[in-house]
């Protein structure tokens, strides 16, 4: 097969995904529908490794920290400061998922199983990897089956859920927006207080397409390297050079937009998410239901009531809480789609999309990161080695 056919499947899948969620005005996410379709298509035969005949996986490992860099430029370090809030009700929803597992599960379903499970529902792909890696040092390859089946399954229950969450609160958001001549008038000052403090490094002629690119993939080699001696993940030294790059004028904000190379990015990184759903079949589900079954709710479970009770103590809005904390089980960039497919949903117009997204991307994507990386840390020193 050449490697155009897999590309044309994949976007099939991901075009009949996106109709999906338009028709049910994200009712049913993207991610979602598209994780569904493929299932269906690899259990009905069609073959697992059009990722390599496509040479998705291979573009997917060099685009990934370019789009993780683009997405840095989206969060400036005054927005960080106010994501406070967000960042602790992950945290809760992190508290929420080790009390349900370890003061619940681990009665149900054993100990070595709760632990096999915390994982991936609390911190995504990393903490599965970490997981699965140190299960196979410790000769219990038999367990690695549960963060695998947990890592492809939880996807189906965090995406949908958290997406009614932030589309309830986004619809609140709607019913509290500025008459139309002010937000134009807000906006307008953002954009002209933006221009004029800032100095780029591209401008005029020099800001090309290739040169945009040029410096995104200067600084992702950056964070590759640095990652690789620092021992510290190369996408969160993406995430931070896109922001002190944003900061310092080397990258404007929303910078693989303005290279035209955004849509061809998200491509790639979304088609190669599907592939993690290789491993899942019927049989596994089927051998490892219950734990997988009992890991999925209780995990879920402490996540909603950690978050809601840490807002509520906090005065915090309790839908957006639950939605930040429940990227736990899906990371990025599917908080990425999430928060635009929500805001394009709900808006009537452009404006109120981009004043919507303003407001539900940033703390979607510090959650999502908060997660992922406090929990990688949690299964590689404690967990893990507690067996």
């Amino acid at each position: 097969m050449q490697g155009i056919y897999a590309w044309v499947i994949f976007l099939a899948i991901l075009v009949i995904g996106d109709l999906v969620s338009m028709k049910t005005k994200a009712r049913i996410p993207m991610l979602f529908a598209s994780l569904v379709i493929y299932l269906l298509l690899i259990w009905g035969g069609m073959p697992k490794n059009l990722a390599d005949i496509g040479y998705i996986k291979a573009a997917g490992g060099i685009v990934i920290p370019m789009l993780i860099l683009h997405m840095g430029t989206m969060i400036s370090f005054k927005e960080l400061k106010e994501q406070w809030k967000p960042v602790i009700a992950t945290l809760a929803g992190l508290a929420g998922i080790l009390a349900a597992l370890f003061g619940i599960g681990q009665f149900i379903i054993g100990y070595s199983e709760a632990v096999a499970g915390a994982g991936p529902i609390a911190g995504g792909v990393i903490a599965t990897m970490v997981t699965i890696e140190n299960l196979t040092k410790k000769g219990l390859e038999d367990l690695s089956v549960i963060p695998a089946m947990v890592l492809g399954l939880q996807f189906l229950v965090g995406i949908p859920l958290s997406s009614i969450f932030l589309k309830k609160y986004a619809q609140s958001l709607k019913g509290n927006m500025p008459s139309g001549e002010s937000l134009i008038n807000d906006q307008k000052k953002n954009e002209s207080a933006e221009v004029d403090k800032k100095k780029y490094l591209l401008s005029g002629p020099y800001e090309t397409s290739f040169t945009i690119l040029l410096t995104v993939a200067i600084g992702s080699s950056i964070a590759v390297y640095v990652g690789a001696l620092s021992g510290i993940d190369r996408t969160i030294w993406a995430l931070f050079i896109g922001m002190l790059g944003a900061y310092y004028g080397i990258y404007k904000k929303d910078v693989l937009t303005k290279a035209n190379s955004f849509g061809m990015v998200s491509f790639i990184i979304t088609a190669y998410i599907l592939t993690l759903m290789n491993g899942i079949t019927p049989q596994g589900i089927m051998s490892k239901a219950f734990v997988i079954f009992m890991v999925l709710l209780l995990g879920t479970i402490g996540i909603i009531v950690g978050a809601f009770i840490i807002a509520k103590i906090l005065r915090y809005d309790t839908r957006l809480a639950i939605a930040v904390a429940l990227t736990a089980e899906f990371g990025f960039p599917a908080n990425y789609w999430i928060s635009y497919e929500v805001s394009r949903s709900v808006a009537g117009n452009k404006k109120e999309e981009a004043y919507i997204l303003d407001r539900v991307l940033t703390p979607m994507l510090v959650g999502g990161y908060v997660s992922v990386t406090i929990t990688s840390i949690i299964i590689a020193g404690i967990l893990v080695n507690t067996l």
